[in-house]
């Protein structure tokens, strides 16, 4: 079992986000008692996830693909999709990878995907209050685990 850093953020919430349009979107991330990885969960409203996660430097590139995708697009055109920008690998979901992909669409939309490419798969779509929801949960939750790791840096 995952043991919490205990993090709060500013305002005083576990890294708990509630937006005007009512997506609301949970994020934690602990570390495993190994130290070798890390559990991020998500929990919104029709979704609860909770993946293991080797390398924090994904949560920031994440951060970054949500981002991107809520940059307007021309009506009618479609971004050819690249895997190196449109892409990345959050973890694993047991043996199976968890990834995040931006739609080519002209509208706002990712994935979260949990399979193989070539057999069983599972695909959650969000659209762009879930996009915003889950960046800023996730932007929130990210820089209190840099902090955390800060803090125990210091010690």
């Amino acid at each position: 079992m995952p043991q919490p850093l205990n993090r709060k953020s500013a305002n005083g919430n576990r890294n708990h986000i509630q937006k005007a349009d009512n997506a609301q979107w949970f994020v934690a991330i602990d570390e495993w008692p190994s130290g070798d990885d890390w559990q991020l969960e998500l929990d919104a409203p029709q979704v609860y996830l909770s993946i293991q996660v080797s390398d924090l430097t994904a949560l920031q590139r994440a951060i970054a693909l949500l981002d991107s995708s809520l940059a307007r697009r021309q009506t009618g055109s479609k971004d050819q999709f690249s895997p190196k920008k449109d892409e990345v690998v959050l973890g694993s979901f047991g043996g199976a990878a968890v990834l995040l992909l931006r739609d080519d669409e002209d509208f706002p939309r990712c994935f979260i995907v949990i399979g193989p490419k070539a057999r069983s798969t599972l695909r959650i779509s969000l659209h762009e209050g879930s996009i915003r929801a889950f960046a800023k949960a996730l932007r929130v939750a990210a820089a209190d685990v840099a902090k955390a790791l800060s803090d125990l840096a210091g010690f």
